[in-house]
Protein backbone atom coordinates (compact mmCIF):
# COMPACT_ATOMS: atom_id res chain seq x y z
CA UNK A 1 0.00 0.00 0.00
CA UNK A 2 1.56 3.23 -0.88
CA UNK A 3 1.31 6.17 1.85
CA UNK A 4 0.25 9.52 0.86
CA UNK A 5 3.90 11.15 1.58
CA UNK A 6 5.49 9.14 -0.43
CA UNK A 7 3.37 10.97 -3.49
CA UNK A 8 4.94 14.13 -2.37
CA UNK A 9 6.58 15.44 -5.74
CA UNK A 10 3.99 13.78 -8.58
CA UNK A 11 1.74 15.90 -10.52
CA UNK A 12 -1.82 13.92 -11.20
CA UNK A 13 -4.84 14.89 -13.83
CA UNK A 14 -7.77 13.35 -12.50
CA UNK A 15 -9.18 10.72 -14.62
CA UNK A 16 -12.85 10.91 -14.41
CA UNK A 17 -15.68 11.78 -15.65
CA UNK A 18 -16.99 15.39 -15.42
CA UNK A 19 -13.23 16.20 -14.91
CA UNK A 20 -11.37 19.14 -16.48
CA UNK A 21 -8.80 16.93 -18.59
CA UNK A 22 -6.53 19.84 -18.13
CA UNK A 23 -6.62 20.40 -14.66
CA UNK A 24 -2.98 19.28 -13.11
CA UNK A 25 -2.71 18.69 -9.16
CA UNK A 26 0.66 18.56 -7.35
CA UNK A 27 1.14 16.70 -4.21
CA UNK A 28 3.16 18.28 -1.88
CA UNK A 29 2.67 18.28 2.22
CA UNK A 30 1.09 14.97 1.21
CA UNK A 31 -1.83 17.46 0.19
CA UNK A 32 -3.24 17.02 -3.53
CA UNK A 33 -3.23 21.06 -4.46
CA UNK A 34 -4.75 22.26 -7.80
CA UNK A 35 -2.46 24.34 -10.29
CA UNK A 36 -4.91 26.81 -11.18
CA UNK A 37 -3.33 28.67 -14.26
CA UNK A 38 -0.21 27.86 -17.03
CA UNK A 39 1.60 30.55 -15.99
CA UNK A 40 1.99 29.25 -12.12
CA UNK A 41 2.30 25.98 -13.84
CA UNK A 42 5.16 27.46 -16.63
CA UNK A 43 6.38 28.99 -13.20
CA UNK A 44 7.65 25.94 -11.78
CA UNK A 45 7.83 22.96 -14.31
CA UNK A 46 9.61 22.23 -17.97
CA UNK A 47 6.74 20.26 -19.53
CA UNK A 48 4.15 17.97 -19.18
CA UNK A 49 6.34 14.77 -18.78
CA UNK A 50 5.48 12.30 -15.68
CA UNK A 51 1.89 13.43 -15.19
CA UNK A 52 0.05 11.19 -13.76
CA UNK A 53 -3.25 9.79 -14.74
CA UNK A 54 -5.36 8.66 -11.80
CA UNK A 55 -8.80 8.00 -10.28
CA UNK A 56 -7.97 7.45 -6.74
CA UNK A 57 -7.19 10.96 -5.83
CA UNK A 58 -10.24 11.24 -3.58
CA UNK A 59 -8.53 9.32 -0.91
CA UNK A 60 -5.49 12.26 -1.04
CA UNK A 61 -6.88 15.19 1.43
CA UNK A 62 -7.32 18.42 -0.39
CA UNK A 63 -5.09 21.60 0.05
CA UNK A 64 -5.02 25.25 -1.13
CA UNK A 65 -5.01 26.30 -4.28
CA UNK A 66 -1.28 26.57 -5.69
CA UNK A 67 -1.56 30.26 -7.65
CA UNK A 68 1.38 32.46 -8.51
CA UNK A 69 4.18 29.84 -6.91
CA UNK A 70 7.58 30.47 -8.46
CA UNK A 71 11.29 29.00 -7.45
CA UNK A 72 13.81 32.14 -6.43
CA UNK A 73 17.30 32.18 -4.82
CA UNK A 74 18.22 34.80 -2.82
CA UNK A 75 21.07 36.84 -5.09
CA UNK A 76 23.50 34.23 -6.78
CA UNK A 77 23.30 31.96 -3.97
CA UNK A 78 23.13 28.16 -4.43
CA UNK A 79 20.20 27.88 -2.39
CA UNK A 80 16.50 26.94 -4.04
CA UNK A 81 13.28 28.06 -2.36
CA UNK A 82 9.64 27.18 -3.69
CA UNK A 83 8.02 30.41 -3.19
CA UNK A 84 4.32 29.29 -2.32
CA UNK A 85 1.52 30.69 -0.13
CA UNK A 86 3.47 33.92 0.74
CA UNK A 87 6.20 32.20 1.80
CA UNK A 88 9.72 30.85 1.06
CA UNK A 89 10.07 27.21 1.11
CA UNK A 90 13.91 25.70 0.89
CA UNK A 91 14.45 23.35 -1.60
CA UNK A 92 16.76 20.90 0.50
CA UNK A 93 19.07 19.26 -2.51
CA UNK A 94 19.38 18.81 -6.21
CA UNK A 95 16.94 15.09 -5.66
CA UNK A 96 13.82 16.98 -4.22
CA UNK A 97 14.18 19.48 -6.75
CA UNK A 98 14.03 16.39 -9.32
CA UNK A 99 11.10 14.26 -7.55
CA UNK A 100 9.40 17.30 -8.12
CA UNK A 101 10.01 17.69 -11.62
CA UNK A 102 10.68 21.69 -10.90
CA UNK A 103 12.52 23.76 -13.74
CA UNK A 104 15.97 23.99 -12.75
CA UNK A 105 15.80 26.60 -15.82
CA UNK A 106 12.98 29.17 -13.86
CA UNK A 107 15.27 29.66 -10.75
CA UNK A 108 15.12 33.66 -10.64
CA UNK A 109 17.23 35.24 -8.85
CA UNK A 110 15.69 37.79 -6.11
CA UNK A 111 17.85 40.23 -4.08
CA UNK A 112 18.75 38.79 -0.38
CA UNK A 113 17.07 41.48 1.19
CA UNK A 114 14.33 41.08 -0.34
CA UNK A 115 14.43 37.68 0.22
CA UNK A 116 14.87 37.68 3.90
CA UNK A 117 11.66 39.56 4.10
CA UNK A 118 9.71 37.12 3.27
CA UNK A 119 8.48 34.48 5.89
CA UNK A 120 9.90 30.76 5.82
CA UNK A 121 8.34 28.15 6.02
CA UNK A 122 8.99 24.35 6.09
CA UNK A 123 11.26 22.63 3.58
CA UNK A 124 10.07 20.82 0.90
CA UNK A 125 9.47 17.31 1.62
Amino acid sequence: MVKIADLNGRRYRRNAPGEDPNAVYLVIDSQLRWIANPPTYKNLFPDNEGIYSETFLDDIPGGQVIDGATLARPGNDAAIYLMIDGKKRLIPNPATMDRYHFNWDNVASIPVNAMNDIPTGDPVP
